[in-house]
């Protein structure tokens, strides 16, 4: 009864029923209690600690996974304990704990070589990829996610697959290689649907509309939010929705619907305090600082943006506080303390050079091209920015390229090179009412007007 009640609660997890998985998985650890089986109640353990992460409940869910991974140690289970040791490694990365999360893939690594089990070698090698991969060491995680990927494939493992080729996808995001990384997602959005494994499918859908928003595809990038959400709310899986509601508002900003956008932004970071996903509450902030740049509120801006940058650093995730500090020299130049925004992008520089995100470092390079511009350093922030526009046209990050073009026309016109700059800010502004980005069609009629 309690072996049929743990494989009942397992399918339902995968259901993306949360209440009566844990309704199931609840009365199978009495019933192992009852008999003796301290097996069985550790294996009821690891299920109920897995739906407290599925709901964001990441303190009970790692409480609830640590218990279990006691008693299978002293069990002497090692299988057992590269498990929960998995699940671990997920608590710790969605509450922000990178150093944690590494290490506890990595001792699920030892122990998976240990018994010859060459899937949940591919499944720790996966995890530790996303670590290198946050903290800036692209070259490995390629590596590793390469490796992971062959292994699971040659298993056959689809439901390990999808989640390599998701996270994988996000690396090759990062780097500027969207159309590898749209690939991955279609593949990981197929196999999903075959599966009917929603929690995968919504997390594909969720990062191809990332993906189609960095791309400038806004209209379809809202629909696949729309539906991920959909999935999310459906598996319980509050972390993603809160993850989805913060894109939404982003993508609202680019829209120029600043109000709906500080609705969705409040949201999110609330469900993200509650759930103490630090690192997600951390992104919230930097996007918040820059919705406050938008609405002219630029304390609240710098205010949000240290938070975000001083969260990302204790971290150690270096793409974050980059992205912060982009934010945070913003707010700085705007409010006129240039000699403190040009000391802040140096650093910020260096921290996108080590990070390998290209639209992190195209963010940076954007922020300070424009203190330079302000500083009296008009010429070489228009070289710079010039440099942006190409890569970023290259890439295919066609949000990110349309600011760098807003920038370049506002230096141009700054720097006496009126003609050059009215020309790119009438071109921007096509450009942009074309694509949907409302918010930078205006900003480049005013700037081409004089205001």
């Amino acid at each position: 009864m309690a072996d049929a009640l743990i494989a009942e609660g397992a399918a339902f997890a995968s259901l993306g029923d949360a209440k009566r998985a844990n309704a199931a998985s609840s009365e199978a650890r009495k019933l192992f209690v009852a008999a003796g089986d301290h097996f069985g109640e550790a294996r009821a353990l690891r299920n109920i600690g897995a739906i407290f992460l599925s709901q964001g409940d990441f303190d009970n869910g790692k409480k609830t996974l640590q218990e279990a991974m006691k008693m299978q140690h002293a069990l002497g289970n090692r299988a057992g304990e590269m498990d929960l040791l998995g699940q671990l490694t997920h608590a710790f990365y969605r509450q922000g704990d990178l150093t944690g999360a590494k290490q506890a893939a990595q001792e699920s690594m030892v122990i998976a070589r240990e018994l010859g089990d060459r899937v949940n070698e591919g499944h720790a090698l996966n995890t530790i990829a996303g670590m290198e991969s946050a903290q800036g060491e692209s070259a490995a995680a390629t590596k590793d996610f390469e490796k992971a990927l062959a292994i699971e494939r040659a298993a056959g493992n689809k439901a390990e697959t999808v989640r390599i080729l998701n996270n994988f996808a996000n690396l090759l995001m990062a780097e500027g290689n969207l159309s590898r990384a749209r690939e991955m997602l279609k593949e990981c959005i197929q196999i999903s649907r075959r599966t009917g494994n929603k929690d995968d499918l919504g997390i594909a859908l969720l990062n191809l509309a990332g993906l189609r928003s960095n791309a400038g595809e806004l209209a379809p990038a809202q629909r696949s939010f729309s539906e991920a959400l959909q999935i999310v709310r459906e598996t319980g899986n509050d972390a993603a929705a809160a993850y989805i509601l913060h894109s939404q508002a982003d993508i609202l900003v680019l829209q120029g619907d600043l109000s709906g956008a500080h609705k969705k932004h409040e949201e999110a970071l609330a469900m993200q305090e509650h759930m103490g996903a630090s690192g997600d509450a951390a992104r919230s902030r930097v996007s918040m600082a820059n919705l406050s740049l938008e609405e002219g509120h630029v304390a609240d801006a710098e205010k949000l943006a240290r938070l975000a940058a001083g969260q990302f650093r204790s971290q150690n995730d270096v793409a974050g506080e980059a992205d912060a500090d982009a934010a945070l020299i913003d707010s700085l130049r705007t409010q006129g303390k240039f000699a403190e925004a040009e000391r802040l992008a140096e650093i910020a520089q260096r921290l996108a050079e080590k990070s390998g995100d290209r639209g992190t470092a195209a963010s940076v390079a954007i922020a300070n091209a424009r203190v330079r511009a302000s500083s009296g350093s008009a010429e070489e922030a228009a070289i710079s920015l010039r440099r942006t526009v190409e890569e970023t046209g290259k890439s295919g990050m066609r949000a990110t390229q349309f600011d760098a073009r807003l920038a370049l026309g506002e230096t141009e016109m700054k720097s006496g090179n009126r003609t050059a700059g009215r020309a790119e800010l009438i071109s921007l502004e096509r450009d942009a009412k074309a694509r949907g980005f409302l918010l930078i069609a205006r900003k480049a009629a005013a700037a081409r007007k004089g205001h």
